[in-house]
């Protein structure tokens, strides 16, 4: 593991010089910021889920998922540039996950747990969650992630945990299930 690990940052940090797969400034320390980051969140998932990332980008979470064998790991990005980069990984690495490149909004497959570290505020993950049916959520949250909880629920009804990131101490981990759409009364 360990080892496709690092064959996986040294294409990264290649490929990062031709397209923008992770900002520049989080390059000297791709472990911790991106690698470690995403592991984390191993422990809130089963091995046999079947895993969604949304706006998988260069690959984190879903890559680092796979690696740490989840069985069926979706990569959901649009952009052609990174989705060439992810098939390059897919292939190379013979990592087992599969890429859908299409917006996520057209995922059709039902009972996916969804994960995300940086495609958009909460609300938008919920959102995504109930048009693409998915039965739990376990999102990546920086700084503002109270505001973001604050602002997903006057729209939404929702069960949710926060844990405390362990790669960054004003971050944290977000675990949402049970998700409705807030109906309004005129």
């Amino acid at each position: 593991m360990q080892n496709l690990i690092e064959q996986y940052v040294s294409m990264l940090i290649e490929w990062n010089k031709k397209i923008n797969l992770i900002q520049k400034n989080t390059m000297t320390d791709i472990v911790k910021r991106h690698i470690e980051d995403s592991e984390q969140i191993c422990k809130m998932l089963n091995f046999n889920d079947d895993i969604i990332d949304i706006g998988s980008g260069a690959g984190f979470p879903g890559v680092i998922l796979a690696i740490n064998n989840f069985k069926n790991v979706v990569l959901c990005e649009k952009n052609n540039k990174k989705v060439a980069f992810l098939h390059v990984i897919k292939n190379k690495l013979n990592i087992n996950f599969s890429v859908f490149a299409e917006d996520v909004y057209n995922f059709n497959r039902k009972n996916f747990v969804s994960v995300s570290r940086a495609f958009g505020s909460l609300s938008k993950l919920l959102d995504v969650m109930l048009s693409i049916d998915s039965k739990k959520g376990v999102f990546h949250k920086g700084k503002k992630y109270k505001e973001e909880i604050k602002e997903a629920l006057k729209s939404f009804e929702f069960d949710y945990e926060i844990i405390q990131s362990i790669t960054n101490k004003c971050a944290a981990i977000i675990i949402v299930k049970n998700i409705k759409r807030k109906i309004w009364e005129e």
